[in-house]
């Protein structure tokens, strides 16, 4: 008795029922993202040509005093008098050169990571 063995590519071609609408699927998302894009391009371009035209007609009969002078802006904004202050700055406080620790003095006993030594009793009453 023996058994036919498959490779593995061919077995997963054979028995990959998703894989067609993976491949789908992946076109229709850039299909679709691309044709929202070209649309939205489309749109913009078309809607700002009608906004211009529309300014364009606007202008053309609003009725506009070309002998009228312009306004002066001291009558929106009346002149404000200058502040004079004293601003005291400090310079910053000179650099020091780098200098290494000097090492303490020698204990009786060792220090732990928490600070406390062998000699000082477990609670830290001393």
């Amino acid at each position: 008795m023996s058994a036919r063995k498959t490779p593995i590519g061919e077995s997963a071609r054979l028995g990959s029922p998703r894989k067609k609408a993976k491949r789908g699927a992946t076109w229709l998302f850039t299909l679709l993202t691309l044709g929202a894009g070209a649309a939205a391009g489309m749109a913009a371009l078309v809607a700002s040509t009608l906004i211009a035209a529309a300014q364009t007609l606007a202008s053309d009969f609003a009725p506009h005093d070309y002998l009228a002078s312009p306004i002066k802006a001291t009558t929106l904004f009346p002149p404000v008098p200058a502040v004079h202050k004293v601003v005291n700055v400090y310079d910053p406080p000179p650099t020091r050169s780098f200098t290494p620790a000097t090492r303490l003095p020698a204990t009786q006993g060792t220090h732990d990571e928490d600070g406390t030594s062998e000699t000082e009793p477990p609670d830290g009453d001393n």
